[in-house]
């Protein structure tokens, strides 16, 4: 498994470089499929060992952006791979998107947390 792992993420890298560098849609198309691939029985790709081993190293990525958000200030609801939701303790819709805005900016600067996409999907006001 360790062979098959060093080149998943030879091939990884070459795909991020390749979307960061040149903007290209191809290797961005690649890493958006990768995990669906990799997870499908059905796929060529598919191993059990691998499949466990990369989403040990997921859980450990997500324990690591959870630590970080209350270093930055930000208190978390809940947390898992799909989502993560905060209470910012902002009154205003505005506030609260440019407060979110600057903790992603901030989360971008790390060096295994950026490989992370994220972005604001909703923002919900209670009272």
């Amino acid at each position: 498994c360790l062979p098959a792992l060093r080149l998943l993420r030879q091939m990884i890298q070459i795909w991020l470089q390749d979307v960061h560098s040149y903007t290209n849609i191809f290797a961005d198309m690649q890493l958006n499929h990768f995990y669906r691939l990799l997870q499908s029985t059905k796929s060529l790709l598919y191993e059990p060992a691998l499949k466990r081993t990369i989403q040990v190293f997921m859980r450990k990525l997500l324990v690591q952006l959870l630590v970080e958000l209350p270093r930055i200030g930000s208190t978390t609801i809940y947390g898992n791979l799909n989502k993560i939701i905060l209470a910012t303790k902002r009154w205003s819709l505005i506030d609260t998107r440019l407060y979110i805005k600057v903790i992603l900016e901030h989360l971008q600067l790390k060096d295994l947390i950026s490989t992370i996409c994220s972005e604001l999907i909703s923002i919900y006001h209670c009272l």
